[in-house]
């Protein structure tokens, strides 16, 4: 049994409606996914796509909040077999199996052998671009972008979105620059960008940004704070957006 294997002892996180683990995974659950789920899950309760696509999925964890919102099929791929058998198994035990599917490939190659559209993609890629790299190989794949670059990214999401489709993404905020020029290059527009920050009082550090290739007309801008300043205090921005999710929000929580 790997090291890897030993730390990681079957544990189950609870949400509302389903329960996972990341046992085995090189990323486990964080806040950046869930805050990514519930952003897609809400896009997708309000325009119910068809299919969508989860890049990077890890465990399964923003496919399976997407599916709690949406009635669509649901595809994720990840490079990291641990994590595809972790996901398959998250799925099966889900209420949602029979519309979820995970495919151990990059997205490079499903790009290719795909003939799927997809009326919505996400992804919460690698992009720890100028870490040192840590002694895990499987960590440093989750990280870094060697396995997938911005630029690889928008390439085959446009080949795979629909006209009509959107693709959202999480990123730090130091790559907004570059994730603007490689979006561009693949005849991306952005249509909406949410920045997050830690607190009320702190920079951004995170954004998610919606991308389309036809049908933009601007980009509409709001900000998240996860929380109010005071350690477990949540924002009511945060909780309205997880609210369906975490187990310790309820109708009679205060923050």
């Amino acid at each position: 049994m790997s090291s890897r294997d030993e730390q990681d002892k079957e544990k189950l996180f609870h949400f509302k409606q389903f329960s996972l683990s990341d046992s085995g995974c090189a990323m486990k659950i964080g806040t950046d996914g869930v805050i990514l789920g519930a952003f897609a899950a809400k896009f997708a309760d309000i325009n119910q796509p068809h299919s969508i696509l989860d890049i990077g999925t890890g465990c399964g964890l923003i496919a399976l909040m997407t599916a709690q919102k949406s009635v669509g099929v649901i595809h994720a791929i990840d490079t990291d077999k641990k994590a595809v058998e972790t996901a398959s198994r998250n799925f099966c035990n889900s209420p949602w199996a029979d519309r979820l599917k995970v495919f151990y490939a990059s997205l490079q190659e499903f790009g290719f052998s795909s003939h799927d559209k997809y009326n919505m993609i996400v992804c919460n890629p690698p992009y720890f671009q100028n870490s040192l790299k840590s002694p895990d190989m499987a960590r440093n794949l989750a990280r870094h972008n060697q396995e997938l670059s911005f630029e690889d990214l928008f390439l085959h999401s446009a080949r795979l979105l629909s006209n009509d489709g959107r693709l959202l993404v999480i990123y730090p905020v130091e790559n907004m620059d570059l994730v603007k020029s490689q979006s561009a290059k693949q005849g991306f527009a952005e249509a909406g960008r949410l920045w997050i920050s830690p607190d009320a009082g702190a920079p951004p550090k995170r954004i998610i940004s919606e991308f389309c290739l036809s049908g933009c007309s601007g980009t509409e801008t709001e900000y998240l704070h996860i929380e109010t300043g005071v350690r477990h205090n949540f924002s009511e921005a945060y909780r309205q957006l997880t609210f369906d999710y975490h187990p310790f929000f309820n109708n009679d929580s205060q923050l």
